[in-house]
């Protein structure tokens, strides 16, 4: 049972957080429905993104879901439509999908077995947990009323990029969004100190979809072009859109 998988209770099959079931720490941005929680303000005592450590998921049967009672007040529930658990590695498909209910909490780590224990008991199909950290609360100081932002540490992601690290993992580490991370990465790559800032090289747009219509790969692209891969997929879907249009 390895932290941040998702365990199948009766097979103890593992699946990843990039499936059907999502990763927990990210319903909380869903619920919210904002695309990033970098600047969200949790008020004191609210459940946070780094502090969810454990979650279930339960299919509606005839009874109903039977989650357990826990008492806990710092819950977050999501109603899902997914496929049967022999099929939840088939993340795209859309069809034959079930009713189900994920539940993630936050319990400290010394607890962490033991409520897992709890939703097995209660027939949760899959569960989930992870190591509760606190780096990530963001709250109103009621002192002063004003909000603290959390600011991403350039210096932690240039030793965490040294150490062989990849844009997701460093993402994960330092609970940031990969996209606010492009920006310290193209520093790096360009060899930069951590207290200059970036200048946008220009691109050779025409040279990149070149080497991309030879079968280079987008994060090949990103590295030899000193630029985000959410860039070369840009240029690539503006091409392409350029290419439709001309063919009409």
């Amino acid at each position: 049972m390895n932290k941040d998988l998702w365990t199948h209770t009766q097979t103890a099959a593992q699946y990843g957080t990039n499936g059907p079931l999502g990763s927990p720490r990210s319903w909380l941005r869903r619920s919210l429905d904002v695309a990033s929680l970098d600047d969200t303000t949790f008020q004191p005592g609210s459940l946070t993104t780094g502090e969810i450590s454990i979650a279930g998921v339960w299919y509606k049967t005839e009874n109903g879901y039977g989650l357990p009672i826990t008492g806990m007040h710092r819950e977050l529930f999501r109603w899902f439509d997914i496929p049967a658990p022999s099929s939840i590695a088939s993340s795209r498909t859309t069809k034959n999908l079930h009713r189900a209910i994920g539940v993630a909490a936050a319990v400290p780590l010394s607890e962490v077995l033991h409520w897992i224990a709890v939703y097995k008991e209660h027939g949760a199909a899959f569960t989930w947990w992870n190591t509760p950290i606190n780096a990530a609360i963001r709250a109103v100081d009621p002192t002063v009323g004003r909000r603290e932002r959390r600011k991403l540490d350039h210096a932690a992601v240039y030793k965490l990029l040294d150490a062989g690290k990849t844009r997701v993992e460093i993402s994960k580490i330092l609970e940031f969004p990969a996209e606010n991370i492009d920006y310290v990465i193209r520093k790096w790559r360009a060899g930069l100190p951590l207290g200059e800032n970036f200048k946008k090289p220009k691109i050779d747009a025409a040279a990149l979809l070149s080497d991309y219509a030879n079968g280079y790969k987008a994060r090949e692209l990103a590295v030899v072009y000193n630029t985000s891969e959410s860039y070369v997929y840009k240029l690539i879907g503006e091409s392409k859109k350029w290419q439709d249009l001309n063919q009409q």
